[in-house]
């Protein structure tokens, strides 16, 4: 396989942009940006994050804003036409939404001949007459290059309970299990617990996404109520630890999949999940912030 490189990436990422700009009107789905970038939807989603600072559809939104912009200042086209243009479905969401972001409404605007009209962009991506992406700043090039240790996993005998929803909620589902682990005498000084995550929610949503909490357990376990048996598959994998805050977890997976990922000269095998090292889901709320550690597992395919 050859190794793809980090400006490969950026190329792909360039090119859905354009595909972006070039995109005159009607709605953007996430896979045909996706099938644009030569990437599946899940690892699509994750690693223009990283690379542009922003979600997906957060770019559409700006630089369809950007031309809306442009389309007032220069041109008689009727606000509604530009608010469809915008792929806005009601003029209402329009106007309200670009009396945020530009500080008036859209013929206020026009008849003042607009103030600016380009918004902030942490990567420096911006709409442009030519739909061409003339700046680039990638975030990678801003922080210091992410460390991975790769480690062959040997498959794990789990009980996993499914969770649909934001990543948030994760909390309230192990909070609602530990109960149950304990009456069932699952919690053992070896046990260890994981999420595994299956969905990116820029793809499916974020309230149809699907992770399932997971902890180890032996070939006696028996499953119960809405547990189940599973395996985390074993394999070779990336792994990334964290040792901090929990809500920080975010920028590593992010990092992962775009600064890693397209340096290593390896492919995403499709699993991935995050180990809590020390428990914490399962204890007291810990005094220093700085003893929570997880441990981030990029699954990666055979060489």
């Amino acid at each position: 396989m050859k190794a793809e490189t980090l400006n490969e990436y950026q190329d792909r990422i360039k090119a859905v942009v354009e595909y972006v700009l070039a995109q005159r009107e009607g709605a953007l789905r996430h896979r045909d940006l996706a099938k644009v970038a030569g990437f599946s939807e899940f690892h699509f989603g994750r690693i223009f994050s990283g690379l542009v600072g922003e979600p997906l559809m957060d770019v559409v939104r700006r630089v369809r804003l950007e031309r809306a912009a442009d389309r007032l200042r220069h041109s008689d086209c009727p606000v509604t036409q530009i608010a469809f243009e915008a792929g806005f479905e009601t003029l209402e969401a329009f106007c309200r939404t670009f009396r945020t972001a530009f500080g008036a409404s859209p013929t206020g605007y026009r008849r003042t001949g607009g103030h600016c009209q380009l918004l902030q962009s942490p990567s420096g991506i911006h709409w442009h007459p030519d739909d061409r992406v003339r700046t680039f700043w990638p975030g990678t090039r801003r922080q210091r290059m992410l460390q991975a240790k790769i480690a062959q996993v040997a498959p794990k005998r789990v009980a996993a309970l499914r969770h649909v929803g934001e990543n948030p909620g994760i909390d309230r589902s192990w909070a609602e299990l530990k109960p149950q682990i304990s009456e069932q005498g699952l919690d053992k000084r070896e046990t260890r617990y994981f999420t595994r995550f299956y969905d990116d929610p820029e793809c499916v949503g974020a309230e149809n996404t699907r992770s399932d909490l997971m902890i180890t357990v032996d070939k006696d376990f028996r499953p119960f109520g809405e547990v189940r048996t599973d395996e985390i598959p074993g394999g070779e994998y990336a792994v990334f630890v964290h040792q901090g805050e929990d809500d920080l977890i975010v920028d590593i997976w992010a990092r992962a999949f775009s600064e890693w990922l397209p340096t290593s000269g390896r492919e995403f095998s499709g699993v991935c999940f995050e180990e809590y090292v020390n428990g914490f889901y399962l204890r007291p709320a810990l005094p220093d912030e700085k003893l929570i550690v997880t441990a981030v597992y990029i699954g990666l395919k055979p060489q």
